[in-house]
């Protein structure tokens, strides 16, 4: 019968990785490939709403005036084009407007660093009780080895025995495998995650243009839509959310989510971030 054994060479890819691979094979998950541009000016295409039609906006540059200028623009015939560095501009401001109270953030990473501690002892514990579970299971085998040897039992009872065992030892040895990998060091990556939070903005301004759109997809989960000074979605991140959440400033609107700005000003307005009902 076919079996697992632990090989002595390095591994080309991990466990996890294959195992994934495994699944994306059997049909369980799709892999999907991104089709937004990379274009440092245009940072926000593929995740932009037209605010009249609703259709998604694309981006581009035009000549004039001995130069090139960016926008974010329609493709439908409702003929929606926004300057791209106004857009770019307000989204930054609509990031600083998210950022909460330091002593919430604070809070929050305290107790993300206690769970994944607590995790820590916790998979320790689970490792200890597969190896025993495994040991167990190897000595049934070994005791039929031995009745076989002994000529208690035939080649056809200790054949049984092993079939029964055998996909129980491997099933467990996988999983002990996978508790057993390297654990990152997740203290260095909270406390770094935990800064770029607390100065988003400005680490979303300096970031290269595939930074920008993965800060982006992490934290808004719906398209987002620009109008009259309005950086507009229907849903954060719930993480994000928490974690960033003015709670005397929370209010409903049914549009969704609004981080509004005074039109008169560059500077921030009041108003702060509103979100409705996530129905999380």
């Amino acid at each position: 019968p076919a079996s697992l054994a632990q090989g002595l060479h390095e591994p080309i890819i991990t466990q996890a990785l294959f195992y994934k691979v495994q699944d994306v094979l059997d049909g369980k998950r799709r892999i999907q490939v991104s089709q937004i541009t990379k274009k440092d000016e245009l940072p926000l295409r593929g995740f932009l709403l037209c605010p009249r039609c609703g259709n998604n906006l694309t981006g581009s540059a035009s000549r004039g005036n001995g130069g090139s200028y960016f926008y974010y623009h329609c493709k439908a015939k409702c003929g929606e084009r926004i300057k791209a560095k106004v857009v770019n501009e307000y989204f930054i401001k609509a990031l600083n407007e998210i950022i909460a109270d330091q002593g919430v953030i604070d809070y929050y990473e305290k107790i993300l660093t206690e769970t994944l501690k607590s995790n820590s002892q916790n998979r320790e514990q689970t490792k200890k009780k597969l190896v025993q579970e495994i040991e167990k299971l190897q000595e049934r085998v070994q005791e039929a080895r031995k009745l076989l040897a002994d000529k208690i039992f035939d080649a056809g009872d200790f054949a049984q025995i092993k079939r029964e065992n055998q996909p129980l030892i491997d099933k467990l040895t996988r999983e002990l495998d996978a508790n057993s990998q390297e654990e990152p060091e997740y203290e260095k990556y909270i406390q770094g995650g935990f800064s770029m939070i607390r100065n988003i903005g400005k680490f979303y301004d300096s970031a290269d243009v595939e930074a920008k759109q993965k800060l982006i997809g992490s934290i808004f989960l719906e398209k987002i839509t620009f109008q009259k000074n309005e950086v507009r979605t229907t849903k954060l991140n719930p993480a994000i959310e928490l974690i960033v959440r003015k709670t005397n400033e929370l209010a409903r609107n049914k549009k969704g989510l609004v981080l509004k700005f005074n039109n008169q000003s560059c500077m921030v307005a009041g108003a702060g971030l509103e979100p409705t009902t996530f129905g999380l």
